[in-house]
């Protein structure tokens, strides 16, 4: 039996005193930031607050609770809570637009939310969103709509809240897909899931508790502060990357001595671009994970200069699926300059996972006998195996069928829905999604390679 939350437990036992969280707040007519902090001992004491707080209005193992709720102090504790009464928290990015928004939403059928008041809003406006909801709750209290705050669920005693243990099996969360190429789907995290991405990611990059950690995605604050990492939350809109402001997050990097970042491309083009004008360097960040889209050689270049004493990570994966390849980015340098028009090297395959490119097919894959595997150098389909490879979408039995298959021996095989090939080094190679492949007079023209 497990649950990711024992983690914290037992940091805020060993180390209550050390800063969990930091989280920037922007002085009025400046340009100076005060960091409001939790400790882990007060990170502990206020999840479990919330914990009794949920537990009172009916949330239990297994209850699904749609989160609309902005990075901060709050949704940290908020999620750690979830976790340790057994509720399955269901992340969806609001950026992927009102219809996919909607679908996604019937799809997971949630039967709780916890929201900023615009999701409340939006369901006076349209009666029928969410409709599977039975209990509300909002960021701040809306007495007008009769949905109390978050801070209501908070509980005055200080007693630890008894941990509800799972099975490895269990759902854990639900977190979709962007639905860029696609209805966006809901992507099911087990316990076990969750605790081997959680293990993957710290080896891969030797990560300490005396690292200092600052990610775009909201998810990855967990994972840091489960590995008894300081996290620092950016001011940034994580729906809105490319927008994010390249001098902001250069100060809070330097402000609080982040070691280890991750996120975008699109983040990490703008941080480069201020640091590069401006001379500046972030002398003690040590690893830079970018994720998400292809990135381009220019961009590592630029950070050589940036980090005198780290280097930049492109690990490859998919919400399916992650993390699955890693490579750093003086490794690419030095090895890949010349790579144009061969796609682009996400290097090789972590521990415990395993990955081969298969003939495209367009269909389901029910037998694997119509699976063709092909050689080294030969642009095909990827398909991954390994623990951190989730094995179904959530209510959605046709779009499993369509991204999975078992071998014989009974392992299963994700369809990562991209076009690679692996080298004699056993390097993989993105060359698109298979979906933007285009079939000419002369060959196929894939994506990647083109741009």
């Amino acid at each position: 039996m497990v649950n990711i939350t024992e983690r914290l437990r037992e940091h805020a036992k060993s180390k209550p005193s050390k800063v969990a969280i930091t989280f920037p707040k922007r002085k009025l007519f400046s340009k100076k930031y005060h960091y409001q902090q939790l400790t882990y001992r007060e990170l502990e004491e206020r999840s479990n607050s919330y914990a009794y707080g949920l537990n009172a209005l009916g949330i239990v193992k297994g209850t699904k609770i749609l989160l609309f709720v902005r990075p901060s102090l709050k949704f940290c504790a908020l999620a750690f809570a979830l976790f340790k009464v057994g509720a399955v928290p269901i992340l969806i990015d609001p950026a992927m637009g009102r219809k996919n928004l909607t679908q996604a939403i019937e799809a997971a059928s949630p039967e709780a939310l916890i929201a900023v008041p615009q999701v409340h809003l939006a369901r006076i406006i349209k009666p029928s969103f969410c409709k599977s909801i039975r209990t509300s709750l909002s960021t701040v209290p809306l007495p007008f709509l009769g949905v109390a705050g978050i801070d209501s669920l908070e509980c005055p005693s200080q007693k630890k809240y008894p941990i509800v243990q799972c099975a490895e099996s269990d759902l854990a969360a639900i977190v979709f897909t962007s639905g860029g190429t696609g209805t966006p789907k809901g992507v099911e995290y087990t316990h076990s899931i969750l605790l081997h991405q959680l293990d993957a990611i710290q080896d891969v990059f030797g990560l300490q508790e005396s690292d200092i950690d600052m990610p775009a995605f909201p998810l990855f604050t967990l994972f840091s502060l489960a590995l008894g990492m300081s996290s620092v939350i950016p001011d940034m809109d994580p729906t809105k990357p490319s927008q994010a402001k390249g001098e902001k997050l250069a100060k809070i990097m330097h402000d609080q001595k982040v070691t280890f970042a991750s996120g975008s491309p699109a983040i990490w083009r703008n941080v480069a671009e201020h640091c590069t004008k401006k001379r500046i360097t972030l002398p003690h960040l040590k690893h830079l994970m970018m994720f998400g889209a292809p990135v381009p050689l220019s961009l590592h270049t630029q950070f050589d200069g940036i980090m005198p004493h780290g280097t930049t990570h492109t690990p490859y994966g998919a919400t399916e699926a992650l993390p699955i390849t890693n490579i750093d980015g003086r490794a690419l340098l030095d090895r890949y300059r010349n790579s144009a028009g061969k796609g682009i090297c996400v290097g090789k395959a972590i521990p415990g996972v395993d990955i081969k490119i298969i003939d495209i097919v367009d269909t389901a894959l029910t037998r694997w006998d119509a699976v063709t595997e092909l050689e080294t150098e030969v642009i095909g389909e990827v398909i991954v195996s390994g623990p951190v490879v989730t094995s179904r979408y959530h209510n959605m039995s046709h779009q499993t069928t369509d991204a999975k298959i078992y071998d014989p021996e009974g392992t299963l095989w994700h369809r990562m829905g991209d076009v690679a090939y692996l080298d004699p080094d056993n390097m993989l190679w993105f060359c698109g999604r298979k979906a933007h492949r285009v079939t000419s007079p002369s060959g196929t023209l894939y994506s990647v390679k083109v741009e």
